[in-house]
């Protein structure tokens, strides 16, 4: 991987505090919410700002926001897990869910990427 000591561990404690996050939110939540669309939601929401990450240009701290922060508040895991639990009291909303996340994140990383970039001939 070639990473160094220091940023395996700024990666590790980035994915700790990414995993504080995403439980932060579920519990902000609560019950008002279904855990899924929580859960949908830190997913897209870190797709953006994985976007906005690398549309400013990667420097030395991105793999311990990006794959640290980010990558422990989102989860694709749990996102399948909840699909598939849907499937059996809800096909349809799993159907839509399963479809639909994947496509919402491809198009929040690119609105990040779009959002993160400098503007055509502006400075930042």
């Amino acid at each position: 991987m070639g990473l160094s000591r220091p940023a395996l561990l700024g990666i590790v404690a980035g994915g700790a505090l990414g995993g504080l996050l995403r439980v932060a939110a579920e519990a902000v939540t609560g019950g008002a919410v279904a855990a899924w669309l929580t859960l949908v939601a830190v997913n897209v929401i870190g797709s953006f700002l994985i976007g906005v990450l690398y549309g400013r240009a990667a420097g030395p701290l991105s793999p311990v926001v990006s794959t640290g922060v980010l990558g422990g508040f989102t989860s694709f895991s749990g996102w399948a897990l909840d699909v598939v639990w849907l499937w059996g009291a809800r096909p349809a909303v799993a159907l839509a869910v399963g479809l639909a996340v994947p496509l919402a994140c491809v198009g929040a990383c690119l609105a990040g990427l779009l959002a993160g970039s400098p503007a055509e001939g502006g400075s930042r």
